[in-house]
């Protein structure tokens, strides 16, 4: 047994490298969970999102909104206001599901705008599966 030992150490690392290349087994760490369909909205320092802006979901012909004050106040996250609106470097993110479309399982374009007096302060639109 003696004489195996220093020939053992190599043969299991050798064994173990081949076992890896033959499995593939995926890469492992830290998991961050990610909404399934978020809906995303950033403030930004020196720039003001008025507490009365509407966030206007659509999904094909649905619409949804809330306001920005009701969509921030339900992320549960931390907000900077202001006199002129929300501020500050803050990501604040929804699921979709928080605004009750009634959904079956299929591909949906998802539009998200941000209206303030009829003004369009932001829009974007991507195609999500459900």
């Amino acid at each position: 047994m003696k004489k195996l030992l220093p020939y053992l150490l190599p043969i299991l690392t050798v064994l173990g490298i081949l076992s890896i290349l033959f499995i593939d087994p995926s890469v492992t760490g830290f998991v961050v969970f990610e909404k399934e369909n978020p809906v995303i909205i950033n403030t930004e320092k020196g720039y003001f999102l008025p507490q009365d802006a509407l966030i206007v979901v659509s999904l094909d012909d649905n619409e949804k909104s809330l306001t920005a004050e009701e969509f921030i106040k339900k992320t549960g996250e931390e907000f900077e206001l202001t006199e002129d609106g929300y501020t500050g470097d803050y990501k604040y993110v929804l699921d979709l599901n928080e605004f009750d479309f009634n959904l079956e399982k299929g591909e949906y374009v998802l539009e998200v705008v941000i209206k303030h007096n009829d003004e369009i302060l932001s829009s974007d639109k991507k195609i999500i599966r459900i």
